[in-house]
Formats: structure tokens, C-alpha cells, sequence
């Protein structure tokens, strides 16, 4: 287990957000398998707090970004960037793993890998966040971590493509077959996007239609990595 420091100068350098109440961390990593003296010790109560804020920071970000979306549309798309995959995922950046106090049995059980510990542990770093320095800097952490992982391609990709060519191309991507292998029972496309007659992304996949969402996900991550050398 690494020192805890190494984790509050992480939040501190990478995620500009200052650490006042070191025992709350403390308490954040503690899993509730430790044997703490004076219980409860652990991170029950504060990952209870943290799934509520982590809920809030992400509706409110679908609310904003996608203003002409319906409900189902927000809900589902939510689902997805509140479900226990993800928010793992982003322990994992956190180094969370590395830190989580845990007692011996979970330990020997491989504790620090279990999406469901780390998924709770992440929510209450959340909640220790939000009452050290407020909701500000709780949504500062949720919203770069999310952005990090490029959140849009996790919902309609051709969509937000199609979107995005529009806006700066003034066109819409092309989907074409690049090559076809496997037998007939079990073929495996690949499929390119083209805008403007210039390839971008490449998706395989063992229909044509999940090669199309790979390509458009793929075309979608070269476009944005291309705006962001140019800001």
C-alpha cells in the first residue's frame, strides 16, 4: 500500500484541488473489511454521500451538453456514466488501488481488484471532496475524469460523428467496406469512415453495423485529439 500523500498530491497537481481534511481521505480509502478500533472506520457512509453527488455532477453535466436530447436519452446515457464499469475505471486513474485500506482476508482475496470496492471507494473520495472543499471541486474531479475517457463515444457514436462532420466539415461521413474475412457463418467486417473522401477511423466487427460504430467512435477520438493540437 502507497503512502496517502502520494495521492493527495496527485488531486493537488493533476487536479488543481487542495486537501485540507486529510483524515477524510483516510477515512475514503479505509474498506470496511479493516479492523478499525473505534468503528465505523471505513468508507460505508461517505460513498453513500458520494453516489448521490455523483449523480447530481453527471445529470447536470447531460442536462447542459445535450440540450435538445429527451429523457430517456439522458437516462440511459447516465446509466452508463454512473455504472460501476466506469466509475472503477476511474479509481483506477486515481491509483485508488494502490491505496485502499483493506483488511487481511480481503487482501489475500484480491480486494484491490474488485470493480465493486473500487466503485465504492471512488465514491466516497468523492463525498470526502465535497465536504473538505464543496460541490466546486467534487465536480471539478468528476467532470476532468469523464472528459479524460472521451464520454461521448460511449453513447451514439455515428450520431455524434455525423454531429460533429457537419459542424466542421460541413458534410457527413461516408461508411464504406474495406475488406471482409472469416467464413460465411462467422465473417468479421471492417469498415472505414470517410469525410470528404479522406479516411479517418477503422472499426472491425462481426456485423456491419458494430464495425460502423467502432470506425465512427475511432474517427470521433482522431477529430478531437486534432482540435486539441490546434488549441
Amino acid at each position: 500500500m502507497r503512502n496517502i500523500k502520494e495521492l493527495i498530491d496527485l488531486l493537488e497537481n493533476d487536479y488543481n484541488i487542495k486537501i485540507k481534511n486529510i483524515d477524510l481521505i483516510e477515512k475514503a480509502l479505509t474498506h470496511t473489511s479493516k479492523e478499525i478500533v473505534e468503528p465505523p472506520y471505513n468508507f460505508e457512509r461517505l460513498e453513500f454521500l458520494g453516489d448521490s453527488i455523483i449523480n447530481f455532477v453527471v445529470s447536470e453535466k447531460l442536462f447542459k451538453k445535450f440540450k435538445n436530447e429527451k429523457e430517456g436519452f439522458l437516462s440511459k446515457n447516465k446509466s452508463i456514466l454512473i455504472s460501476k464499469e466506469l466509475l472503477s475505471r476511474f479509481a483506477k486513474v486515481l491509483k485508488i488501488d494502490q491505496f485502499i485500506v483493506l483488511g487481511k482476508g480481503e487482501e489475500l482475496d484480491g480486494g484491490r481488484e474488485k470493480s465493486n470496492i473500487l466503485c465504492d471507494a471512488f465514491e466516497a473520495i468523492v463525498a470526502a471532496i465535497f465536504l473538505d472543499s464543496g460541490i466546486r471541486n467534487a465536480k471539478k474531479l468528476i467532470n476532468k475524469l469523464i472528459d479524460k475517457f472521451h464520454y461521448e463515444t460511449f453513447f451514439d457514436s455515428k450520431t455524434l460523428l455525423q454531429e460533429m462532420t457537419q459542424e466542421k466539415f460541413k458534410s457527413l461521413p461516408i461508411y464504406k467496406i474495406i475488406e471482409t474475412t472469416g467464413s460465411e457463418h462467422n465473417k468479421i467486417f471492417k469498415v472505414g469512415v470517410y469525410i470528404n473522401n479522406i479516411l479517418f477511423g477503422i472499426g472491425t466487427g462481426k456485423s456491419k453495423k458494430e464495425a460502423e460504430k467502432e470506425a465512427a467512435k475511432n474517427s470521433i477520438l482522431i477529430l478531437k485529439d486534432e482540435t486539441e493540437k490546434i488549441i
